[in-house]
């Protein structure tokens, strides 16, 4: 794996500099969005446009991109009818000039070298249809949530760094490849982004990986909130895994929910068999957490990190399977 420097430098030497569109879709993002804004006005890449996309916002968010637009000319607004994310992605390419698009986000902080960066892989990769550049949570607010997901973002990166694991996403892309396989699809408004990166590579393309840590998404959220935006988020989901027939996905996910009345019923019937169900509760967790420390103990996260983080991922797992069975009945219901 090519490490930052030798990356750039061969960038450099290629004369690789293309225009670089940076479309940046919002919603009501006012308490994040003049961050968001500084770091892509400040990046160190110098050709480039900034497409703000407003997808209807009713808070201050259009004022923000007023302000910073009369600093700064590379930055365009457009304004749309509120119709999801997709819908506003879609028109910010549209209205795009530059060969690599890259589809920022409004609460998230970018390094002013992310678009030096990206653009470096892509002259390294010239068959890449795009680039996965690394990136954490913001912690603003310490809550149980946050900290587990930064913990499990460490754990996530290692195995990046140890080679287990390759490019698994991008917002990074080159413009003829998006021509050809399509844009974001309208009808999803959850994991439109992982549709659209599975549709690239089953179209025979490959991706870059940049493994440095150059943008960062801002988490502040409570764990009662942050689970309530796990059932919503799977609820819609179900969208996404009826297109691509992921079954497996889907079953996985109602799964949770299906064993959890199971294990009422048979409580209901005979406490005993609660015994052997707690026997393979423990045997699981105790398997988690060996994962967990072995992988962890190569990163900086804490012991404390570590011993929670799998007690996060089983009710974040339950979370996700409540809203996969509302979204599975609600799918059924609508077909």
């Amino acid at each position: 794996m090519q490490s930052a420097e030798p990356v750039a430098s061969q960038a450099a030497s290629s004369g690789y500099h293309p225009l670089v569109s940076v479309v940046l879709p919002i919603y009501n993002d006012e308490s994040t969005l003049k961050r968001t804004l500084d770091s892509l006005v400040t990046q160190s890449y110098d050709n480039m446009e900034i497409l703000v996309v407003d997808d209807g916002s009713s808070d201050g968010s259009i004022k923000i991109v007023q302000d910073e637009a009369k600093a700064h000319a590379c930055l365009i607004l457009l304004q749309v009818t509120h119709a999801g994310t997709s819908v506003a992605k879609n028109r910010g390419f549209e209205a795009s000039k530059g060969e690599v698009v890259f589809f920022a986000e409004g609460d998230a902080v970018y390094e002013s070298d992310y678009l030096s960066e990206a653009v470096a892989s892509l002259a390294s990769e010239p068959s890449a249809a795009g680039v996965c550049v690394l990136g954490m949570p913001l912690v603003t607010r310490r809550t149980f949530a946050s900290s587990c997901l930064y913990t499990e973002k460490l754990l996530v990166h290692q195995l990046v760094r140890e080679g287990k694991k390759g490019a698994y996403f991008s917002w990074v892309f080159r413009r003829s490849v998006l021509q050809k396989v399509g844009l974001y699809d309208p009808g999803l408004s959850q994991a439109e982004d992982k549709d659209l990166f599975d549709r690239v590579k089953q179209a025979g393309y490959s991706f870059g990986l940049v493994p440095r840590t150059l943008w960062y998404h801002q988490r502040n959220e409570t764990t009662a909130r942050f689970l309530r935006g796990i059932v919503s988020k799977s609820r819609r989901r179900v969208a996404y895994v009826a297109k691509n027939k992921r079954w497996f996905e889907l079953a996985k996910g109602v799964g949770g929910m299906v064993l959890a009345v199971l294990v009422v019923a048979l409580a209901i019937l005979d406490a005993w068999y609660l015994i052997p169900v707690g026997v393979c509760v423990v045997a699981g967790f105790a398997y988690r957490y060996w994962n967990v420390v072995r992988i962890g103990r190569k990163t900086e996260a804490t012991s404390a990190g570590l011993l929670m983080l799998p007690l996060f991922q089983a009710l974040r797992y339950m979370a996700s399977s409540l809203g996969y069975v509302i979204g599975l009945v609600t799918w059924i219901a609508g077909h």
